[in-house]
């Protein structure tokens, strides 16, 4: 796959908990789990959790993609994949737990 079409796919990836979270809205919780860890967690406001911190990840993703160009460094081909799995993987444990939570 060309490196253009790895950056689309995987960057779709990055937002793809906007178009789920607006699928969901009616059935999301006010208040979403934003940070999780052994017996506590913080909540955000629904519109904070699903339009802002896909578009962080997205910005993230975008500086471990291009960073290794801008410093002239060694090319890794799954920096590709590092933010788009974890940025899903926190939106659907977020997601589940808010679920559980209300």
């Amino acid at each position: 796959m060309s490196k253009k079409k790895t950056i689309i796919i995987s960057s779709f990836i990055c937002v793809l908990p906007i178009m789920l979270g607006s699928i969901l809205w009616s059935l999301l919780p006010e208040m979403l789990i934003r940070h999780f860890g052994p017996g506590s967690y913080s909540v955000s406001p629904k519109k904070t959790v699903i339009f802002l911190y896909p578009l962080l990840f997205l910005m993230l993703h975008f500086v471990v993609v291009f960073k290794s160009d801008w410093l002239n460094t060694t090319r890794n081909e799954k920096r590709y994949w590092y933010i788009p799995v974890l940025s899903s993987t926190f939106f659907i444990i977020s997601f589940i737990l808010s679920f559980m939570k209300s």
